[in-house]
């Protein structure tokens, strides 16, 4: 299968949501936003069967190649929280949303705080019965991740059922504050988890540097340095496939790190079922980088390179 772009990645997103829509205002009838979650989440399934049963489609292949086109952290932060959170407030008493503030306050604040532990520690227990070797610090993540409310799904909700106006007010106020709290918890933990900086620093990025070695008249070949853990090298192999002309030489780091045990802030995010190294080395050599299997190998690639040239 091919890959979609970005656009027609959006049209089918808006298709399907129009599409699960419908079936859940005819079949479910459900509130619309738990409708559509509840159908998305059979649709993935489906799709995951799909893939288990018929391998050769590349079906599995050409959705991960699509997803690694998106960058999640702009693409929310930047993007749809804004739009969430504005259409919202829409529909908030302001003077009502005044008088209930340090209610508001508690719970978008302590609220979250307690409400990601609960989840967290219930998640942790919850695994390992299941005898799923998952370290807390990632069940505490996904109680950071779904603690805070959809303050469109809840005024939605609201309006359905009758309750008192200060009572809404408070819920509405509390689904529009908590998001910022949970942004902070959950980039809080992220960086706890991996070790550093949650967004893998601040400023330029690695696809930056690739861009400025790319037009440099000086720069003749370029050497990458990725490892374990996170999706970075992936998205830097599709940069090179479209945008790099120059010869590139790589190295994953950590690609003997056994599965399931803490190795560094890396070693953390592999052992959560991501990022593993094969991944990024086949990633890689598909857009024609020279991928080297030790670091004292790097050199040699690019003296042969120099040697040809």
């Amino acid at each position: 299968m091919t890959q979609l772009s970005l656009f027609n990645l959006a049209t089918l997103m808006v298709a399907l949501a129009a599409i699960f829509g419908y079936l859940n205002h005819r079949l479910l009838k459900l509130p619309p936003t738990i409708g559509l979650v509840i159908i998305a989440l059979l649709a993935s399934l489906i799709a995951v069967g799909l893939d288990a049963l018929l391998p050769d489609l590349g079906f599995g292949a050409a959705v991960r190649a699509t997803v690694l086109q998106i960058d999640f952290n702009e693409t929310l932060m930047e993007g749809m929280l804004g739009f969430l959170l504005f259409a919202g407030a829409l529909h908030v008493d302001l003077r009502q949303l005044y008088d209930g503030r340090w209610a508001i306050a508690a719970m978008a604040t302590v609220g979250v705080l307690i409400s990601t532990f609960v989840v967290g520690l219930l998640s942790y227990g919850l695994v390992s019965l299941l005898g799923v070797d998952l370290p807390l610090i990632y069940c505490l993540l996904f109680g950071a991740l779904i603690s805070p409310t959809d303050p469109v799904a809840v005024l939605g909700i609201l309006k359905t059922v009758k309750v008192p106006p200060s009572l809404e007010a408070k819920i509405a106020g509390e689904s529009l504050f908590n998001d910022g709290v949970g942004v902070v918890i959950f980039t809080i933990l992220l960086a706890i988890a991996v070790g550093g900086s949650a967004h893998g620093g601040e400023g330029i990025g690695a696809l930056d540097v690739l861009e400025l070695f790319e037009q440099d008249d000086q720069t003749d070949y370029i050497v990458m340095i990725g490892e374990i853990g996170g999706n970075d090298e992936e998205r830097a192999a599709d940069f090179i496939a479209d945008k790099v002309s120059k010869p590139v030489v790589s190295f994953i780091a950590g690609s003997s790190a056994p599965p399931g045990r803490r190795m560094g802030h890396a070693g953390a995010i592999v052992s959560g079922g991501s990022g593993k190294a094969e991944d990024k080395i086949e990633a890689l050599s598909k857009a024609g980088v020279k991928v080297a299997v030790t670091p004292t190998e790097i050199g040699k690639m690019v003296s042969n390179l120099v040697t040809v040239s």
